[in-house]
């Protein structure tokens, strides 16, 4: 597109574990990144009407999920040492002096990530973090060379962080507008709107 600078880097695919102060990154990067948002509807049955009314009802949180392919050839650890890091995201949040410690009142691991979503850096919850070690990818000792990370973040709204990400969708939301009328402009005009 003329006007706009081209980018020949790119910014690896990576996740930091906030409250264990660990980056977490991978050669490879995700598959799909879903992004959903639910809307909630209520709709009322009133009898003698031949439609439900609807009125709205709120909105659920924001969830990002992807999968991501670990894979390290190693004929000793395999990816165990990247599967650790991963685990972390599972447990509460504990520094090494807390070891043994109960947990019972520990924060659950909160994440910065951005990654594929469009969105400026964010706080997530980290709501799911399972794996599947692949069958024919165990080394001689027993360790996973290839697993499949399935994750999936749900977005802390009252975090500074998204209240500055809020001001400034509002303002792409504007920009979008002046971007689509130009490409229908162009379009009608005959030019590629691409």
């Amino acid at each position: 597109m003329p006007g706009i600078p081209g980018w020949n880097a790119h910014v690896p695919w990576f996740i930091y574990d906030l409250t264990n102060k660990v980056l977490i990154t991978a050669p490879t990067i995700p598959s799909d990144i879903r992004d959903g948002k639910n809307i909630v509807l209520a709709e009322i049955r009133i009898p003698g009407l031949p439609y439900d009314p609807v009125y709205p009802a709120g909105m659920r949180n924001r969830k990002v999920s992807f999968q991501l392919q670990l894979i390290k050839r190693d004929n000793t650890l395999g990816n165990v040492q990247q599967l650790r890091q991963f685990d972390a995201l599972r447990y509460p949040a504990m520094d090494l002096l807390s070891i043994g410690n109960d947990t019972q009142f520990q924060p659950n691991p909160k994440v910065l990530y951005w990654w594929g979503t469009g969105s400026m850096p964010l706080e997530w919850y980290v709501s799911r973090c399972d794996w599947v070690n692949t069958q024919g990818w165990i080394n001689g000792m027993g360790n996973p060379k290839y697993s499949i990370i399935d994750m999936e973040l749900t977005l802390d709204e009252k975090s500074p962080l998204f209240q500055m990400e809020d001001m400034a969708r509002r303002a792409m939301a504007i920009t979008g507008q002046i971007t689509g009328l130009a490409g229908v402009t162009a379009d009608a005009l005959g030019r590629s709107p691409f």
